[in-house]
């Protein structure tokens, strides 16, 4: 057993299959105990590289440095075999309906299955090409229909395709017309990706204005009042019983210089909104990408690639928004 392999077998059975899926839909032909082991190490390598660093740099403590880089590499990698899931998958429902149709026209011809499967592994079906090869050499070499058939997606992440192979399989073993129930599974999905395609025109709106208000109106909101929080706790530290003005009484001045007090005491600082207002942009862009996701594709995982992007918005227009304001209120005059 290889060092990996003890590494990772200090995961969980239910998360090793669950990796194993993973490298199954991305054609990665490694054992899931000795991934897990490979990305253990690694991560925990570059924790300990990342948390030397930032201490050296910029005396980031360790303990939360580490963790947070071996779980942010554990994170992209496995966003990584998501994604290459994903969009194989996508490939396959787009041209599983002219496969099916191909499949069908094949066996009315006189095509047996499997002749007729191999046939229709075009190039230009992308993994579906693959997969109908592989399902036609299982059944030469003597395996069932309903079995190969069951194996394909098994390797593309697509429960559109589950269903359709689950209902070809059992069409095959009712002994219905094959090449009927294919014509009308492509007709079924066609539509169904028409639909789609009609939801996601209309729901564009939806995710624009998400968009608008994570990236935009975040960042401007927060600014502006973390800059007014800043000036008022900056003017309630100047102001004092000193500048009160000479005929103030003694119970107005009292109870001035007791409110002031209590206001230095219990005043929030501007470095505290600062970081309150940078939290909450992380979080706001974070949910917001993932809404988006769901929204735009029904999978919140396709939302991750928008996080840099409205991140990196977000905190552009926040320092802006404070900067100008700084430059315009000094102009006026209002910080003298």
């Amino acid at each position: 057993m290889s060092m990996y392999e003890r590494i990772g077998a200090i995961i969980p059975k239910a998360l090793r299959k669950r990796i194993a899926k993973s490298l199954a839909y991305v054609d990665i032909e490694m054992g899931e105990t000795r991934f897990a082991g490979f990305l253990i190490l690694f991560a925990v390598g570059l924790g300990v590289v990342a948390a030397i660093a930032a201490y050296m740099l910029y005396n980031f403590p360790v303990i939360l440095s580490f963790p947070l880089a071996a779980i942010l590499f554990l994170g992209i990698a496995l966003y990584w075999l998501k994604t290459i899931s994903l969009r194989k998958a996508g490939i396959a429902e787009k041209f599983l309906p002219d496969a099916l149709e191909l499949i069908a026209s094949n066996m009315k011809t006189g095509m047996t299955t499997e002749r007729a499967l191999f046939e229709s592994s075009r190039d230009e079906f992308g993994p579906l090409s693959k997969e109908f090869k592989i399902a036609s050499r299982k059944i030469i070499t003597g395996q069932r229909i309903e079995t190969a058939l069951g194996d394909i997606p098994k390797k593309i992440n697509s429960q559109l395709l589950e269903r359709t192979m689950t209902l070809l399989i059992h069409g095959i073993k009712s002994g219905g017309q094959i090449t009927d129930l294919l014509f009308q599974l492509s007709d079924s999905i066609r539509e169904e990706n028409a639909i789609k395609e009609e939801i996601n025109a209309n729901i564009s709106m939806y995710i624009m204005m998400i968009f608008i208000t994570a990236a935009f109106g975040a960042p401007i909101l927060f600014g502006i009042s973390s800059y007014i929080v800043g000036v008022v706790s900056e003017k309630s530290t100047q102001a004092g019983p000193s500048n009160l003005p000479q005929n103030t009484s003694v119970g107005i001045a009292g109870r001035i210089t007791m409110f002031t007090s209590d206001s230095q005491k219990e005043k929030v600082s501007e470095g505290f909104i600062v970081l309150f207002a940078e939290v909450a942009l992380i979080i706001t862009a974070v949910f917001s990408s993932l809404a988006i996701g769901v929204i735009e594709t029904g999978n919140e995982i396709n939302g991750v690639r928008f996080i840099p992007i409205i991140g990196a918005i977000d905190f552009f227009l926040f320092f802006f928004v404070r900067s100008a304001l700084g430059a315009m209120m000094g102009q006026m005059g209002f910080l003298a």
